[in-house]
């Protein structure tokens, strides 16, 4: 329900008092992200089509970056090959919705203490290992017949300088892997740059991991979604991809990939007021924004306290009715404005394109989170894992 009604304000500003038309409401419209599996499955097939005939590893961490984990194990679980997540709690509860798919543990154990836990969990529900520091080999020599029925992923690493054993020591780090019987082992390492070919470093890592992958007879796994476009040579035997999952690509990435995929994620709020700001007048905290001229402005019920970035600079655009309106203003925590028109007729408001209850589009089909990520200084990934919690509504 939403109730409209038309208040007259008296506000006194640099040029003294002058009238505003508010257009105000009551609502029980709400932030909603709006999840499209046809646009995961699409994803995943165009993905697939560059790594095949490798096997396609689904990163589903982080709530599936925001998407949530249910709905987007759903709708892809028979278009991939297996899922990854960052820890042991959210791959158990992701075998409980696919029982059948490869799941794979990024972090390994966090812990010591955790390991010896982590490896009967892994044994028991069929899940996955990433090894990539001592002591989780420590605690894999003390776990007994049960490393045999676990496959596990050796990391290595080759620049990215996280997690991974140094390159340098892969032959003793080998032998005692080895030495485990496990059922499967992979061996992975990450690329720090591949959003970028012209980096360097790309080319020092692919040679070094490279030169691991053919001292021994295991499968690999190299490449995530900006590698997997950006350097065929990184696919190997298995996939990981996350951001073009969901129909993203990092930045430098060329276009003609991104054309291809869909954003599955589409985060809308409703219009709550519109009203006319006098020239010389100011918006929002701190009156970061002067009106130049009479302006239109559209108060929509989104803001850093539920997923909008809070850096969103002036300008950001966001899509209302078919076209793109300038953000005007700090982002609050609940609320963000935005420049209908400029030199706005203050009785114009009734009759305008843009009314009170109408839905904006923060980001999605019509406006990539992409764009407003580098209006943020930030990534398209922060503002989609930021929308984790979000109302969420289904395709």
């Amino acid at each position: 329900m939403v109730l409209k009604s038309r208040l007259s304000d008296i506000e006194s500003g640099e040029s003294g008092q002058i009238r505003a038309e508010v257009w105000a409401s009551v609502t029980t419209m709400a932030v909603r992200k709006h999840i499209s599996a046809d646009a995961l499955v699409n994803n995943c097939r165009y993905i697939k089509k560059h790594c095949a005939p490798g096997a396609l590893l689904a990163v589903v961490k982080n709530n599936a970056y925001g998407h949530g984990l249910e709905k987007v194990a759903a709708a892809i679980e028979n278009e991939v090959d297996g899922f990854a997540v960052a820890g042991m709690s959210d791959a158990v509860a992701l075998r409980a919705l696919s029982p059948d798919k490869r799941i794979v543990v990024l972090h390994g154990a966090k812990s010591a203490d955790e390991t010896a836990d982590d490896i009967k969990t892994a044994h028991r529900s069929r899940i996955d290992l990433v090894v990539h520091s001592d002591y989780q080999l420590d605690l894999l020599e003390k776990a007994g017949d049960l490393v045999n029925e676990l496959a596990l992923w050796i990391k290595f690493n080759t620049g990215m300088n996280r997690l991974g054993f140094c390159a340098g020591d892969h032959e003793s780090i080998m032998r005692r892997v080895e030495s485990l019987k496990a059922r499967e082992i992979v061996l992975m390492s990450h690329l720090a740059c591949a959003n970028d070919k012209s980096n360097k470093q790309n080319v020092e890592q692919i040679k070094l991991f490279d030169e691991i992958v053919k001292a021994y007879d295991y499968p690999a796994s190299f490449a995530n979604s900006a590698a997997c476009f950006n350097f065929p040579e990184t696919r190997m035997q298995w996939t990981r991809a996350g951001l073009a999952v969901y129909g993203l690509v990092p930045d430098k990435v060329a276009e003609k990939y991104a054309q291809q995929l869909m954003p599955a994620m589409r985060v809308t709020a409703p219009v709550i007021a519109i009203r006319t700001v006098r020239a010389g007048q100011r918006i929002g905290y701190d009156g970061a924004y002067r009106c130049a001229n009479d302006t239109r402005v559209a108060v929509i019920a989104i803001g850093y306290g539920t997923g909008y970035p809070r850096h969103a600079k002036e300008g950001t655009p966001v899509y209302i009715k078919g076209k793109t309106y300038p953000l005007v203003g700090c982002v609050s925590m609940d609320m963000v404005t935005v420049a209908l028109d400029i030199d706005a007729n203050v009785d114009a408001g009734a009759d305008a394109d843009v009314r009170v209850g109408d839905e904006a589009e923060c980001w999605g089909d019509n406006l990539s989170a992409s764009v407003v990520a580098k209006h943020s200084d930030t990534i398209s990934y922060d503002l989609l894992c930021a929308m984790s919690h979000a109302n969420s509504s289904g395709q």
